[in-house]
């Protein structure tokens, strides 16, 4: 993608799981902040919270599950999908 800088290293790939949610990302590491590129195994429209060391940044997913965050510290990281019909469901922590 452009404007994303170029990563130090190759990207990590890790996946965070929850009961009905799955979310596969890659994380790219520049200096001591990440990006990343994710998606849903199962494709849909959600609001998505990344959940990290300097707070919480709120995302949609596109129609296929698909987002992007640049700009995160490195550390924790976990999520909260947010369905329409008002669920959420939380996965795991990692490191990142």
């Amino acid at each position: 993608m452009t404007g994303w800088g170029v990563a130090d290293d190759p990207p990590q790939v890790l996946t965070f799981d929850a009961a009905t949610l799955k979310v596969v990302v890659e994380v790219f590491r520049t200096g001591p902040r990440r990006r990343i590129l994710g998606q849903l195994t199962v494709p849909r429209r959600v609001c998505l919270e990344v959940r990290h060391a300097e707070g919480v940044r709120t995302v949609l997913t596109d129609d296929l599950g698909r987002f992007a965050v640049a700009d995160l510290p490195s550390g924790l990281v976990g999520f909260v999908a947010f369905t329409a019909a008002g669920r959420s469901e939380a996965t795991h922590w990692t490191a990142i």
